[in-house]
């Protein structure tokens, strides 16, 4: 009887200690996977400005060939301070450069060209929200 007690506490040690090494290494692997993702995939708003939209006289798909020098002027700024609703945390003009696929900021562009170019400068509704 003593002797399947002890085999018992035996293998319920050994099992605790491969329970343990396992936590162990599955935390140390996202450990890695972890510093992995924020060193090469993670990529800061300021990382992601490949080119300068603030000097940058065109935008992929934004149109500025209606509006007058003025306007473009007009345009360009609030582009560069109204923020992209996409989730980027970028402004219009940074997720147009730096993502052209992306169809908030395209629509978001267009309207705020269009406002501009009708001289209704400020927004009068709320953002631009996909279906």
């Amino acid at each position: 009887m003593s002797n399947m007690k002890s085999r018992k506490t035996l293998l319920s040690g050994a099992l605790l200690l491969v329970s343990v090494a396992a936590i162990v290494k599955l935390g140390g692997s996202i450990y890695s996977f972890n510093k992995f993702r924020r060193t090469h995939l993670s990529v800061s708003s300021s990382a992601v400005r490949t080119r300068d939209p603030v000097n940058s006289t065109e935008l992929p798909d934004v149109d500025f060939s209606r509006l007058s020098e003025k306007q473009k002027q007009e345009a360009r700024q609030r582009l560069n301070i109204e923020t992209c609703t996409c989730g980027c945390k970028l402004t219009v003009a940074d997720c147009r450069l730096n993502d052209t696929a992306c169809p908030l900021s395209k629509a978001l562009a267009a309207q705020i060209v269009d406002q501009v170019r009708t001289n209704a400068s400020k927004s009068t509704g709320p953002p631009f929200k996909a279906r």
